[in-house]
């Protein structure tokens, strides 16, 4: 799903806080998106772990390292961006 305040092929990956809280107050979301955010950093990793147990074998292991690592370096972009 792309957000609405995005323009017709920007990617929202690399979306920091500031960019997603606008989305969120443009959306009629409320004033932030701050709890969402706050639960995708906790939550990001331990769902990577889940979900990589439940692969089967054989699964491509470039294929799931890549989509893990994503959402890892995405994880750690909006933790970084951390609302002042």
């Amino acid at each position: 799903m792309v957000p609405d305040t995005l323009a017709a092929g920007q990617s929202p990956e690399g979306g920091q806080r500031r960019h997603w809280n606008a989305v969120a107050k443009a959306n009629g979301m409320g004033e932030d998106f701050e709890p969402v955010i706050q639960q995708f950093i906790t939550q990001a990793p331990r769902a990577v772990e889940a979900v990589s147990a439940l692969l089967p074998a054989g699964f491509p292991t470039a294929v799931s390292e890549s989509i893990f690592n994503g959402l890892l370096a995405q994880t750690k972009r909006l933790e970084s961006s951390a609302v002042q």
